[in-house]
């Protein structure tokens, strides 16, 4: 057993080797009755040098979000330049418009028939083919690039064509547009033509023998004939240009889309992030970042050591831990040490101890058990003992969910990761425990 007292009272206190002698010389009494100091402590589920396990505490959504701002920034960046990227690289997109008139009866039934007929010929291969003789070279792949679009309700078909240039998209979509008109009057005169033939045919191809009858029967063809030219004829200039294309836009995202795009995805991605790996590895970097982080943890450094000495002293408890995490025993042993000099400054007897992880148990459990706790006074003869004990040692794990103490929580910005101590202040949450935040 390696004690260290840090500092004595000017009164006679006992050491733990006159306090372990004097129990074993005194008459046992019914609560140290079948005390064995050999026995080892109950550490049940836990080891020395077990670590601290990472579920254990929690941090607020937005917390977990601010926590890691490098994080955040790295992947907003990457987002805003991956999205920068790959936007704009749709080419540009110019439209031009056809219309139509439609003819007949149920003129509702017409111009669906009509609209979706022309939908379908503005793209089909004779269009295309006259479009890009008229455009020459550049009509190349024309028929990939070019889509046409009825508008529902509408007399109107949008003719769009899509190019690496603004130019070349203008010229595509007004010479698709001009060739729909074109093949579309052809077929006019085809069937122009293909009337009048079959008219013809059917004139000369009988005779009746009154000259009467087939008088009339020839009139009757021809005003036949002259209806259905006629018709025809109506049809074919009733499709025109309405709007052609005079300028290009974008097509797809544009820069300033694909970045703004880009950096809310890589926003989302980091928060997610920092969701999933949650207090993996999280260190506090100062005070105002803890609170933040924790707000509903009782928070206190090493320059309110006075604050904190009267608090213990308002509370009438005899004993005060002082549990250090992993690479803090130093500044838990200075602030021990800053706490017992202001008790005393009350007008307390203090007795300081500190307990490393190997120190022996049965030693040990002279100063931790429970009873002792329960009356310093009259076994330890002090009002107060402040003990220093590891958070990853036995004498941490024996005092743990009991509250005739109180328990002061030491950890170092940068250096203790906030899941190791928010598990040790779960474990002495009924010591009413205080985070103390040491450099």
């Amino acid at each position: 057993m390696t004690s260290t007292y840090l500092r004595r009272p000017s009164v006679m206190q006992p050491s733990l080797e006159q306090v372990a002698g004097s129990e074993s010389e005194s008459k046992p009494t019914s609560h140290r009755r079948g005390y064995k100091p050999s026995v080892a402590l109950p550490m049940v589920g836990r080891g020395p040098g077990r670590r601290d396990t990472i579920g254990v505490g929690s941090l607020p959504p937005l917390g977990l979000l601010l926590a890691r701002p490098v994080l955040l920034a790295m992947c907003a960046l990457l987002g805003a330049l991956s999205g920068y990227g790959l936007a704009g690289k749709g080419g540009y997109q110019a439209e031009a418009i056809l219309e139509f008139i439609p003819h007949g009866a149920d003129a509702v039934l017409v111009v669906k028939q009509t609209g979706q007929t022309l939908e379908r010929s503005a793209v089909a291969e004779d269009v295309i083919q006259v479009a890009a003789a008229s455009l020459g070279a550049g009509g190349n792949d024309l028929a990939r690039h070019v889509t046409a679009q009825w508008t529902q309700d509408t007399q109107l078909v949008a003719v769009r064509a899509t190019a690496d240039s603004p130019d070349a998209a203008v010229a595509d979509a007004n010479a698709v547009a001009q060739a729909t008109v074109q093949v579309a009057k052809a077929s006019s005169a085809d069937r122009l033509t293909a009337a009048r033939d079959e008219s013809n045919q059917v004139l000369n191809s009988q005779q009746l023998d009154s000259a009467d009858a087939e008088s009339a029967r020839r009139a009757q063809l021809g005003s036949a004939l002259a209806a259905r030219q006629d018709a025809i004829g109506s049809e074919s200039g009733d499709l025109t240009v309405a709007d052609p294309a005079t300028a290009a836009t974008n097509a797809g995202l544009t820069r300033a889309m694909g970045l703004a795009i880009g950096l809310a995805a890589g926003l989302l991605i980091g928060g997610l992030a920092s969701l999933l790996l949650g207090l993996r590895g999280l260190r506090a970097s100062s005070e105002r970042s803890l609170r933040y982080l924790v707000p509903e943890t009782d928070l206190s450094s090493p320059s309110q050591a006075a604050q904190l000495a009267g608090q213990i002293v308002e509370s009438g408890k005899n004993c005060l831990a002082v549990v250090v995490t992993e690479g803090a025993r130093e500044q838990g042993v200075a602030l021990a040490q800053d706490i017992a000099e202001f008790v005393r400054a009350h007008g307390k007897t203090v007795t300081e101890v500190s307990l490393g992880e190997t120190d022996d148990r049965a030693a040990a459990l002279v100063v931790l058990r429970h009873d002792v706790r329960d009356d310093i006074p009259a076994e330890l003869g002090v009002d107060l003992i402040v003990i220093v004990v590891s958070a990853a040692g036995e004498a941490a794990a024996f005092l743990e969910g009991q509250s005739n103490l109180r328990a002061l929580v030491v950890m170092r910005r940068r250096r203790t990761p906030i899941s190791s101590a928010l598990r040790v202040m779960k474990a002495f949450e009924r010591a009413e425990p205080v985070l103390v935040l040491a450099r």
